[in-house]
């Protein structure tokens, strides 16, 4: 055993200081883990089906026409989605300590790319939170 280097001959001599180290950094990420904010995800969909141009089935109503460029028809429904009016109406349907405020920061409205799908994005603590705040605010934008 006298062939070690000196390294081996080192930690030999201070396995104790190896294994202090090593209990420290299992501590360390298990308390990382336990006190990290946790964010979930959840996705509410709305399919977006505008009326043709020429249909006259609700002529005076205020409804979705169908474009030259689809694209274009999904985006301008995402910007009618993406409202205030909608977040003040998740935040009353929500109540507790839920605000205008709250709910745009927790809430991300998408097209989905080359589809007529519009993607409800909630963010919570939970993901039972994460659910009820994409409905809700899915809901109170085709209220709106």
């Amino acid at each position: 055993m006298r062939d070690q280097t000196p390294l081996l001959r080192g930690l030999r001599r201070r396995w104790w200081l190896l294994a202090v180290c090593a209990a420290i950094t299992v501590g360390a990420a298990f308390a990382y883990l336990e006190t990290r904010p946790r964010d979930f995800e959840a996705t509410a969909e709305i399919l977006v089906t505008p009326l043709g141009i020429d249909d006259r089935a609700f002529l005076g109503v205020q409804v979705l026409r169908a474009g030259g460029d689809p694209g274009r028809t999904v985006q301008t429904a995402v910007g009618l989605i993406d409202s205030e009016d909608a977040a003040e109406r998740t935040a009353a349907q929500l109540g507790g300590d839920w605000d205008t405020q709250r709910v745009a920061d927790r809430v991300a409205v998408e097209a989905r790319g080359g589809s007529a799908l519009i993607a409800v994005i909630g963010r919570g603590e939970t993901a039972d939170e994460a659910a009820r705040v994409a409905t809700t605010f899915a809901r109170a934008s085709l209220e709106a």
